[in-house]
C-alpha cells in the first residue's frame, strides 16, 4: 500500500496526476514533493467535527514550509508553535494572532515579548519562572497576557522514549500539584484562561486523548473555583500514522470522541505529523550498488542529513523504485553517503538498479524541519504538487547559500 496521493499507472508511480519518473528527470535529486490534495483530505478530517470555539492549530515544527503554512492559513487553521522563529513565520503568511498558542519549555524573554506584542491567543507556561518572567513583561508594557497552564498529566503514549512527553519525569509541562498551587496564586499581568497538555507522538491509542480530557477537565474546574476565566481546553496532538500502511488512525474518529466528552467545552488540537506526513516524500537516485560482507548496498543520493528519524528513532520509512525495473527483487540496504554508519534508510526488497530512482514515503513531517547541513551537504529542494501543476515552494540550496553567513 502506498500514500493515497501515490498511484502506479503502467508500472510507473504517479503522485496526483503527475508522473514522478517524469519529475525525477526533470529536477535534480534528492528533492521533497507534498500532494496539496492530501494536505487538504488531512485539514478536512481534522476540521469535520469543529464546532465554534474549537480549534485546530497545526504543530509548525513538523514542517514549516511557508506554502504549506500559507495552505493552513486559506483553510481556517490556527497554529501551535515552539519558537520565535516558528511564530515568525506564520505571522509572515498572514496567520491570525488569535489563532495561534505558544508552547515550549525554554522560551526567551525576546520571544515572549515578540508573543506579548502581537497579542496572541495563548502563551503556554511550563515552568513558575516563565510564570513570572511573563508577569514582570505584562507589567514593563502594562499589558494583561492572556496563558495556558501546560501540565504533565504522567499519561504513557506507549510510543518512542524520544517523543514522550506527558510522563512524570519528562522535562515538559508543570505537575497536577504545582499547577494547583498556581491557582491559589494571583498575578497583576496574567490571566489564566487555558488549561493544555501534550503527552507524546505517535499516539496509535486514541482513548489516550479521551482520559487526559477528563484530567484537564477536573483540573480546569479547580482553576474557576478559585476564580480564574478558563476558556478552552487544550489536549495537544500526536495521533499516530502508519508508517507501514497496514492501518489507519483517523482523526475524525479522535476529534468526536473528545468534543462528545467535552459538550460545551472548547477544545483545541494540535496535530503535526497526523496532518502533514503522509503528505510529503522524498525522491532520491540510486548511485550505485555495492556488496560488502554478506550485504547488499543501495547507495543513494539522499542521507541523514536530509532525513534522520531512521538514525534518530530507529524509524522505517517504506521505500520502493518510483519505475519498474528489469532487475530482480533482491533484499538491499538503502544507504546514504553521509560519513556515519547510521546513514541507513533501512533494509528492503527493491527491484532496481545505478541511476534508477527510489521514493521514500511518509516524510512529509520531521522530515526537512529536520534536516541539516552536516557534512556539508546542500538542503534539498521542496515541490508541491496540485493536480498536474508542480511548484517549487523552496529551492535547493547552492556551495553558496553553506557559507553566506560565515566571515573568514
Amino acid at each position: 500500500m502506498r500514500p493515497n496521493s501515490i498511484k502506479s499507472i503502467d508500472n510507473n508511480l504517479f503522485i496526483e496526476d503527475v508522473s514522478l519518473l517524469d519529475i525525477a528527470k526533470k529536477y535534480p535529486t534528492p528533492f521533497y514533493i507534498y500532494s496539496k490534495e492530501m494536505i487538504l483530505a488531512s485539514i478536512d478530517s481534522y476540521k469535520k467535527n469543529i464546532r465554534e470555539g474549537d480549534l485546530v492549530c497545526y504543530s509548525v515544527k513538523a514542517n514549516s514550509n511557508l506554502a504549506i503554512l500559507k495552505i493552513m492559513v486559506e483553510k481556517g487553521m490556527g497554529f501551535d508553535v515552539v519558537s520565535g522563529g516558528e511564530l515568525f513565520k506564520v505571522l509572515k503568511i498572514g496567520a491570525d494572532p488569535q489563532k495561534i498558542i505558544y508552547s515550549g519549555v525554554g522560551k526567551t524573554k525576546p520571544e515572549l515579548e515578540f508573543a506579548v506584542d502581537n497579542d496572541i491567543k495563548s502563551i503556554n507556561i511550563e515552568s513558575l519562572f516563565e510564570l513570572d518572567l511573563l508577569n514582570q513583561i505584562g507589567k514593563e508594557k502594562n499589558k494583561v497576557i492572556n496563558i495556558g497552564i501546560r501540565v504533565n498529566p504522567d499519561i504513557d503514549a506507549n510510543s518512542h522514549p524520544y517523543i514522550e512527553t506527558g510522563k512524570a519525569d519528562c522535562k515538559f509541562g508543570l505537575s497536577t500539584d504545582v499547577a494547583m498551587r498556581i491557582a491559589k496564586e494571583r498575578y497583576d499581568c496574567i490571566s489564566i484562561s487555558g488549561i493544555s497538555s501534550h503527552i507524546g507522538s505517535q499516539i496509535t491509542d486514541d482513548e489516550l486523548f479521551g482520559t487526559l480530557f477528563n484530567d484537564l477537565k477536573d483540573l480546569s474546574e479547580f482553576f474557576i473555583s478559585n476564580g480564574h476565566p478558563i476558556n478552552h481546553i487544550d489536549v495537544g496532538g500526536g495521533l499516530a500514522i502508519d508508517y507501514d500502511f497496514k492501518e489507519s488512525f483517523y482523526p475524525e474518529l479522535m476529534t468526536r470522541k473528545v468534543i462528545d466528552l467535552a459538550r460545551d467545552v472548547p477544545i483545541f488540537f494540535e496535530p503535526g505529523r497526523s496532518l502533514i506526513g503522509q503528505a510529503g516524500s522524498l525522491v532520491t537516485e540510486v548511485l550505485g550498488i555495492k556488496i560488502n560482507g554478506k550485504n547488499r548496498f543501495l547507495i543513494v543520493d539522499a542521507g541523514m542529513n536530509d532525513l534522520i528519524r531512521p538514525a534518530l528513532y530507529r524509524a522505517n520509512h517504506k521505500i520502493e523504485a518510483i519505475s519498474a525495473s528489469d532487475e530482480n527483487s533482491k533484499k538491499y540496504y538503502v544507504a546514504g553517503p553521509v560519513c556515519e554508519t547510521a546513514d541507513s534508510f533501512g533494509e528492503f526488497s527493491i527491484s532496481a538498479k545505478e541511476h534508477d530512482h527510489l521514493i521514500i514515503y511518509s516524510v512529509g513531517a520531521y522530515g526537512y524541519s529536520m534536516a541539516s547541513n552536516y557534512n556539508s551537504r546542500l538542503r534539498a529542494a521542496e515541490y508541491l504538487v496540485d493536480g498536474s501543476k508542480i511548484t517549487e515552494i523552496r529551492k535547493a540550496e547552492s556551495y553558496e547559500d553553506l557559507i553566506k553567513l560565515e566571515q573568514y
